[in-house]
């Protein structure tokens, strides 16, 4: 079989969710089995659709604000388990969130601090947590995860990069058939991770040259395309040099005002 999930949200700094769309699928002898869940904030409540391709049901419900106060959908789920992993929170407490028919569950995390673990073979500071939801009907569904403390650099057979703080190192459901794990073919090293990086890529498309040799064919061909326009359009070049050439002389204190007067001479509405 095969089977999956994909959940696109959008957040805010509370672990609100303003818009979220949900899928889970599996796929048994060709045969899509399919569920669906949107859930958008509106004005005092959030609109909750659900369909499911097998029954081909679509069902649409409403919450009053009061009744989610307390609700963490899946996308800020993962957002909060990082901030407890980061923060190293102890303890236990319980929220609200959707299941995939969109029905209200209750949902609990228990957070066991820090653990020593090992990761590819590699010694860590690691953080468990374990989630429990609890449907409507009772049926109860556990989770655990594991993320990192700090971020750590790693290198496989092609790449170096990192593996940034919080983030997710395994993670299994109970009577599920597949896992979510990092690359097992990474080699994590304990470094100390070197002030605030954002995005993994900026890190490694130096040394990836697929990547490399289309950014200089693209910066080449992008060049060529300036020259071309410059030597099409003389006048251009002109026109700039007397710009400079007169902020210099004039040296304005309002450069944004001194452009705008100095290029409305060449509009053509000026010709009437």
């Amino acid at each position: 079989h095969q089977a999956g999930s994909r959940i696109t949200a959008w957040v805010d700094r509370n672990f609100h969710t303003l818009e979220e769309k949900r899928q889970e699928f599996i796929i048994i002898d060709g045969e899509v089995n399919e569920k669906m869940l949107y859930v958008g904030i509106q004005p005092r409540r959030y609109y909750v659709k659900h369909a499911h391709t097998t029954t081909q049901l679509e069902d649409k419900k409403y919450y009053k604000m009061e009744d989610v106060s307390k609700m963490v959908c899946e996308g800020s789920n993962f957002i909060l388990m990082r901030y407890l992993a980061i923060t190293r929170y102890v303890g236990q407490f319980e929220l609200t969130t959707l299941y995939i028919n969109g029905d209200i569950c209750r949902n609990l995390y228990k957070c066991s601090g820090v653990e020593k673990g090992i990761v590819n073979d590699q010694k860590l500071d690691l953080c468990k947590i374990q989630r429990t939801i609890i449907e409507q009907c009772g049926i109860v569904h556990y989770s655990t995860t594991i993320l990192t403390l700090h971020g750590k650099s790693i290198a496989s057979f092609t790449q170096n990069y990192r593996l940034i703080s919080g983030q997710i190192v395994k993670q299994e459901w109970a009577s599920c058939n597949y896992i979510l794990q990092v690359n097992p073919l990474a080699y994590i090293h304990n470094e100390k991770p070197i002030g605030n990086e954002h995005l993994l890529l900026q890190h490694v498309w130096e040394k990836d040259m697929q990547l490399m040799s289309k950014f200089l064919d693209c910066k080449t061909e992008y060049t060529m395309d300036i020259k071309t326009y410059l030597a099409d359009h003389p006048e251009l070049k002109s026109m700039m040099a007397d710009y400079i050439q007169q902020t210099i002389f004039m040296k304005p204190e309002d450069i944004l005002d001194f452009t705008i007067a100095h290029f409305k001479r060449f509009c053509q509405c000026n010709d009437d």
